[in-house]
């Protein structure tokens, strides 16, 4: 079973406008009806399927016209078929055609004349009807004899040419196998029905609607008298069945929603108090009766949240462990990447854009892809496309933030301008004399100072050392001398001569300052120590940016050279230069590292796939981030008059995007005027299908060329369309 070429459809196939001139169809795999074939052995091929009785199939080889009766073909003459003589036969069955008829009449004609003028000369004679003595009439018998004996012969000639007219039967009736002609009568009697009809069928046609009365658009102001089209009927239709669709769905939706009112809970299981005896599961208490509960249990609730609150204040002292991995009160994971995961990151973390510094006018040198400035001037952000131009782009409002890296300052915009973020001098956080303090650095000396016993011991610190203060105050007198720290790995011993208190001197051994404990001042442990850089690695990451931010891809036949941007935080603090920096290409790929490592550039241009992996690394951390450098080929799409394209023609094509995939989504096609449809890929991506208003066209053209792209790099493309040039807007489809 051979595939067709075409469209299937379940409907009449028209073309798109009344203007297309290709068929709709071909007979050959039609069924009955009238078709033509070359020879007689391609009518007999005729399957059985395609053929009903009555059918007509004119071979052009012989010029002969055949009708199948139902078990075989048999010659077929149209009705009305005669054969007319062009002159007199005795022997013909023809009648004769009038022509013949009137120049023999004409003849005979001239000779009756000759006679007739001949008898008009004749002098009239008065003949007598008796013999009379007195008659001066002559008798000339012998004239009259003569002349009348000329006479006879005339009439004798006459009459044989007369005889020799045949004889024409002419029918009164319509016979199909008679040989005569027929009489005006029973032309006019068949005639006439013929006459009724075509004037009926003509009365017909003045009723129907003229093709200029059918609309192929909805009009905005409906006529009476006026008719959509199939093709607009066809619209109507796909909108009806969304319609459906949508209404269908509301009423899915209306029975969940009664599904969710039948298993609702009746107003009658809603109980009006809660007196804490109860015992069934089928009712539910009521707002007022909870509110009303609650207030009752107010004093058990209080003593319940006092315990819980004393029990967070103990977990958030944790200064024996580390807490959980990945939980509350814990410590953040990282993730494969050395990434902390976005779900233990706070809401909104990520909405933040960083900006070069605040300009008048947009740079035109040094820059590198992708950093952003905000212009004061047109109030847009200018993005870096090369080292010379960017693009500008309007500010985004809502929650984001911008930080302005020259100021170290945070922004937002309030859809007018930019605005600083906080008490309005946009104070940045750290922990010098123009910055503000930060947070979690407050939060820390809270934490081990300012609450509960570490409160306590804060202020008998304090109290101890404005007591010596007045020690000092006396005359000779020592507070400390030759003291003498000795660290061990859980407590400090101070040895030696300690504290001389008004010539009090108190010597020996020492005293050892015990570990801190969690209800007791003390040293930090070497286990403590150790634990805090554990705290302060895990929660103070490195921080890597690189510029460009994201992957680039770039046509097949172009070279690039990836000049990369580098910036590396800890803690907020500026630290690429004392950061150990490594650019690791696959393929591999050299390069030089500027002494101040912000920027890495490499040896050479690239025009493969690049891979390259940059890490930092400082104080035994490092992250890693990857950058990618694709090369593509382009495919193209679009219309065009000529029926065959060349290697520029291609390229030229109004559509191109990168050739990831031989599929492509409903695009657009402006064939107005008369264009064919055009799509073309990369060979490697194999045959995809076109479908063309929704439908699967197999009649497509498709040709294997060499296309060189804009940038040099050549490759075997498929050149594909549509096999008949269109004239509408088509939605073409490519799976």
């Amino acid at each position: 079973m051979a595939e067709l070429k075409g469209t299937q459809v379940a409907a009449i196939v028209v073309p798109f406008t009344d203007a297309d001139k290709y068929a709709t169809h071909d007979a050959e795999y039609g069924k009955g009806g009238f078709r033509s074939v070359e020879t007689i052995d391609l009518r007999d091929e005729i399957p059985t399927e395609r053929k009903t009785k009555g059918m007509v199939v004119r071979v052009n080889e012989t010029g002969l016209h055949y009708y199948w009766n139902g078990s075989a073909w048999t010659e077929w003459l149209p009705k009305g078929t005669m054969l007319v003589d062009a002159m007199f036969d005795i022997n013909s069955t023809n009648p004769v055609q009038n022509k013949v008829i009137t120049t023999r009449i004409n003849e005979h004609a001239a000779k009756f004349d000759d006679i007739y003028s001949k008898i008009e000369n004749i002098p009239t004679i008065t003949i007598d009807t008796a013999l009379s003595t007195t008659s001066t009439n002559p008798v000339q018998n012998k004239v009259i004899t003569a002349k009348t004996q000329a006479i006879e012969v005339s009439v004798a000639n006459l009459t044989s040419i007369v005889n020799e007219i045949p004889i024409i039967t002419v029918d009164t009736v319509w016979n199909a196998t008679s040989n005569n002609p027929a009489s005006s009568k029973a032309i006019e009697s068949t005639i006439s029905p013929i006459r009724t009809t075509a004037n009926s069928a003509n009365a017909k046609a003045e009723a129907a609607i003229p093709k200029s009365y059918i609309d192929d658009t909805m009009p905005e102001n409906p006529v009476a008298t006026r008719v959509p089209s199939t093709k607009l009927l066809g619209t109507v239709s796909a909108v009806a069945n969304t319609a459906k669709s949508t209404a269908d769905s509301a009423m899915t939706a209306a029975n969940s929603a009664g599904s969710v009112a039948n298993a609702a809970i009746p107003k009658s299981w809603i109980d009006s108090s809660i007196d804490g005896t109860e015992t069934s599961n089928d009712s539910v208490p009521g707002s007022k009766a909870i509110v009303d509960y609650v207030k009752t249990q107010r004093s058990a609730i209080d003593i319940s949240l006092n315990t819980v609150t004393g029990r967070l204040n103990t977990i958030e002292s944790w200064k024996d462990t580390i807490g959980t991995k990945g939980a509350a009160n814990g410590v953040a994971s990282l993730d494969s990447g050395g990434k902390i995961p976005a779900s233990q990151l706070p809401a909104g973390y990520d909405n933040v854009d960083m900006l070069q510094s605040f300009v008048t006018t947009n740079p035109s040198s040094n820059m590198q892809i992708g950093q952003k400035f905000y212009n004061t001037t047109t109030k847009k952000i200018f993005t870096a496309t090369s080292a010379t131009t960017g693009v500008e782009t309007a500010v985004e409002g809502g929650d984001k933030i911008y930080i302005n890296i020259t100021e170290n300052k945070s922004y937002r915009w309030t859809g007018a301008k930019m605005v600083a973020v906080g008490d309005g001098s946009g104070v940045a956080l750290g922990t010098t004399s123009s910055t503000a303090f930060r947070g979690d650095y407050g939060n820390t000396l809270y934490t081990n100072f300012g609450s509960g016993t570490n409160l306590q011991g804060t202020k008998g610190a304090r109290d101890f050392f404005y007591n010596m203060s007045l020690f000092n105050s006396l005359a000779n007198t020592s507070i400390l001398k030759d003291l003498v720290v000795q660290p061990e790995a859980n407590f400090v011993r101070l040895q030696n001569d300690i504290v001389y208190l008004i010539g009090e001197v108190n010597t020996g051994d020492g005293y050892d300052i015990p570990a801190a404990t969690t209800t007791k001042a003390g040293v930090m442990t070497a286990d403590m120590y150790k634990t805090l850089q554990e705290i302060e690695k895990a929660v103070f990451q490195l921080e890597l940016s690189v510029v460009p931010s994201s992957d680039q891809t770039f046509e097949v036949g172009s070279d690039y050279t990836p000049t990369i941007s580098l910036l590396v935080k800890r803690k907020g603090t500026n630290i690429t230069q004392s950061a150990s920096i490594s650019v690791v290409g696959n393929p591999s790929l050299s390069g030089t590292l500027s002494s101040d490592h912000q920027q890495w550039v490499p040896s050479k241009a690239v025009s493969v796939n690049q891979k390259l992996t940059i890490t930092a690394t400082y104080n035994g951390q490092s992250v890693s981030k990857v950058y990618n450098i694709y090369f593509k080929y382009k495919k193209y799409w679009g219309v065009s008059t000529s029926a065959s394209l060349t290697s520029s023609q291609v390229i030229a094509l109004a559509g191109s995007t990168w050739a990831d995939s031989k599929a492509m989504g409903a695009t657009t096609f402006d064939c107005t005027g008369g264009k064919y449809v055009y799509y073309v890929i990369p060979s490697s991506l194999g045959t995809p299908e076109f479908w063309v208003g929704g439908l699967k066209n197999t009649d497509v053209v498709t040709t294997s060329a060499t296309v060189t792209n804009a940038s040099g790099g050549s490759t075997t493309y498929s050149i594909m369309r549509l096999a008949n040039i269109q004239t509408g807007v088509l939605s073409v489809q490519f799976k």
